[in-house]
């Protein structure tokens, strides 16, 4: 920080005070011993709004999804910003500011709806082949801990008491 005396750069803070919303520090100069005193104010968000301008966030939305269109659908990108330009009534530079991103950085696109038809479509699922294992009947009777199986027409013929 310069000296507001002498503007030498050989400065040293004294005292800091934090206050709600602000911090006085009282310094004084090395080479003249002048004292003096500076404000830092914290700044929110909201006292950096955008004032006096004729843009706002829903137009800008507006401008760079219309200039989207444009060029998918292939039509010339200087008409079309010429037009945009004389809709909002702000110059050809702005128009192509806010598309390029350069200015209004903060307002992001919002996503796009998507079509009802595929929003409710039904992707099948894909089946490959596999191949098929036979398990070994023996290695399952250890498994489950059984003495072994009976086939159903063996069954059949036993009759239990």
């Amino acid at each position: 920080m310069n000296c507001p005396n002498c503007e030498s750069k050989q400065t040293r803070v004294t005292v800091t005070s934090h206050r709600e919303g602000y911090t006085i520090r009282y310094c004084r100069c090395l080479d003249c011993k002048h004292k003096f005193k500076t404000e830092e104010r914290i700044v929110k968000y909201e006292d950096l709004k955008r004032r006096n301008t004729r843009l706002d966030e829903e137009k800008v939305r507006k401008i760079r999804a219309v200039a989207k269109k444009a060029k998918q659908k292939g039509e010339k990108v200087g008409e079309t910003n010429k037009s945009l330009a004389i809709e909002y009534d702000v110059d050809l530079s702005t128009i192509k500011s806010v598309i390029a991103n350069r200015t209004w950085t903060d307002v992001e696109q919002e996503p796009e709806t998507p079509n009802p038809i595929q929003r409710y479509s039904i992707k099948l699922p894909r089946y490959s082949a596999m191949q098929k294992k036979e398990k070994n009947l023996d290695a399952i009777c250890t498994e489950l801990s059984v003495d072994g199986f009976v086939d159903y027409e063996e069954s059949k013929d036993c009759v239990l008491n």
